[in-house]
């Protein structure tokens, strides 16, 4: 095993504005990049490329995997991405077993993550990204319909929407994050493969896994976003006459 262009993991070693680090595993035939945020102590998310395919999970989704035992009091299955490696805890109480990226035993514990999110409709990365984009464009033209129905009835019976100041607050977030969506959208058909012949630099050792992870982080902004005002747009209450 050897850790792939020695540049990029000694900027993940000082952690200065390390984003991507790549660690290269040819016995076990994969690939692993971690990503970290600017700054972040820990990685947001780790892009595997092997026999199984080609995944990005992120911290969300490791979260996302945790079982906690009522009875017993514990939270049981918990993965996290740590500094140098894949963590695994059984149990609350038991000692966490740290699977380093550099070690050949952590593409194996990071392929029985993907196995078990596979097992809950989690796709490959570039069909996650389609089925993402598909999603938040729905959700977009909802909340765009939301808004404008509201504004109209409004404007046309002053007094039917009793915060027409919220109501027009959400117009803005609503507009980026259409932007965002789109854009996304596009890239569907020019980044991926753009990221895929972009050649590897000690600033970006992985194009392609570093396209997946930007738009996800994305992506991510957009949803929240969505989320956040159509909430708002929902809790608007309906005069009683």
């Amino acid at each position: 095993m050897k850790i792939f262009l020695l540049a990029a993991a000694l900027l993940w070693t000082s952690q200065a504005h390390a984003a991507n680090v790549v660690f290269d595993h040819p016995s076990a035939k994969a690939k692993l990049t971690v990503h970290t945020e600017d700054g972040a102590p820990t990685p947001a998310a780790i892009s595997y490329e092997g026999p199984l395919g080609y995944f990005l999970v992120t911290q969300a989704e490791l979260a996302g995997l945790a079982q906690y035992d009522g009875w017993m009091q514990t939270t049981n299955n918990v993965y996290t991405l740590q500094a140098s490696g894949l963590q695994f805890l059984d149990q609350s109480y038991s000692t966490p077993r740290l699977y380093g990226y550099a070690a050949d035993d952590s593409v194996p514990a990071l392929e029985s993550v993907i196995r078990t999110l596979q097992a809950k409709g989690q796709q490959e990365a570039p069909d996650e990204f389609a089925a993402r984009v598909a999603d938040l464009r729905h959700r977009a033209g909802r909340a765009r319909m939301t808004l404008n129905s509201m504004t109209a009835m409004a404007r046309m019976s002053p007094g039917s929407v009793q915060n027409p100041e919220v109501v027009a607050q959400q117009e803005k977030p609503i507009a980026q994050a259409e932007k965002d969506v789109a854009e996304a959208a596009a890239l569907r058909v020019t980044g991926e493969a753009d990221a895929a012949r972009a050649a590897a630099s000690p600033e970006d050792p992985n194009p392609r896994a570093d396209f997946y992870w930007r738009e996800s982080l994305k992506l991510d902004s957009a949803s929240s976003a969505l989320s956040a005002s159509q909430y708002a747009l929902d809790q608007q209450p309906v005069p009683a006459y």
